[in-house]
């Protein structure tokens, strides 16, 4: 098939965002689910406790199962990269939860990666899409109350345009002297 152009791209990242928009209506009514779309990047935040268990890395059923939609509609944007970030409150983590994860950061990482999990399995192309745990570093809301707390605890998944390839020529010495040309390709590591 023909390379889409890049208003197509962009009205497939519309459509998808329209779709997930009708599937979660109710969640977003609720606050637990948002969806915003800005240019060529779509971003979902869902609440942590919408999708987990307290204290827990292993998504609830009906986690499971949003994730997996989630992953379905993102089938459906090839050319996008899919991050899955982890995010904690400033609260230290439980003495419980210390004996497998030495903080935060680790327990949001861990927690991504469960979604990550979640998306594949849902259809998402797992050479795509990448688990990061950012913990309490970019909150949303003040950590002082239960609910700002509550807001911070979330898994946001963002959809990107994958950068096209650069090319940089660096002349050498003199006007025919050697060339030497850099690409720089997007790295998603082992999709973790």
């Amino acid at each position: 098939p023909a390379p889409l152009r890049p208003g197509d791209q962009h009205a497939k990242l519309n459509q998808a965002k329209d779709e997930l928009v009708r599937a979660f209506q109710d969640d977003m009514a609720k606050g637990s689910v948002t969806i915003q779309q800005g240019g060529n990047q779509l971003s979902l935040s869902l609440s942590s406790a919408l999708l987990f268990p307290t204290g827990e890395v292993t998504l609830k059923p009906d986690g499971m199962m949003m994730l997996q939609r989630i992953g379905q509609v993102l089938a459906q944007t090839s050319d996008r990269a899919i991050q899955v970030a982890g995010h904690t409150d400033n609260q230290a983590i439980s003495k419980a939860l210390k004996k497998t994860f030495p903080d935060n950061r680790a327990w949001s990482w861990a927690r991504a990666d469960s979604a990550r999990r979640a998306l594949i399995s849902g259809g998402a192309p797992p050479d795509r899409i990448r688990a990061i745990g950012l913990a309490d570093k970019k909150p949303l809301a003040s950590n002082q109350t239960e609910a700002g707390r509550q807001k911070n605890d979330r898994i946001e998944i963002l959809v990107t345009q994958f950068s096209t390839p650069s090319r940089t020529v660096t002349p050498g010495p003199g006007r025919n002297g050697p060339r030497m040309a850099a690409l720089s390709i997007p790295d998603l590591g082992s999709g973790r």
